[in-house]
């Protein structure tokens, strides 16, 4: 009796062990991208759940390096009306936080 109850810890310790190390497993492996249970590998790129409404990631764009600035302008009837050819809106849209970015432009003056 005592050698089966040996028996049947030591299988409890091992699948116990063993489900421990599943986070290092991938459920799906090619030479593009790994998946993981809490995280996704993609050559030197990695994206991780923190938790269910979270996920970080070490991604940096190519497009990062463009020019932040916003070129615009207002139409009425779907023509070039607001401005002259080539005068534009201008805004620098920095959020901070999860506060709204609001700008103030006034149809037909070009900003300061």
């Amino acid at each position: 009796m005592k050698k089966k109850l040996i028996g049947v810890a030591i299988c409890i310790a091992l699948l116990v062990l063993n489900s421990c190390n599943r986070k290092e497993m991938p459920f799906y492996n090619s030479t593009a991208f790994a998946i993981y249970p809490n995280r996704v590998e993609q050559g030197e790129y990695m994206a991780t759940a923190m938790s269910p409404n979270r996920i970080i990631s070490d991604y940096k764009s190519p497009a990062a390096g463009i020019d932040p600035i916003i070129q615009f302008k207002f139409s009425i009837n779907g023509r070039d009306n607001e401005l002259p050819f080539g005068v534009n809106h201008q805004a620098n849209i920095y959020p901070v936080g999860d506060d709204p970015v609001v700008i103030e432009v006034i149809f037909g003056e070009t900003c300061p």
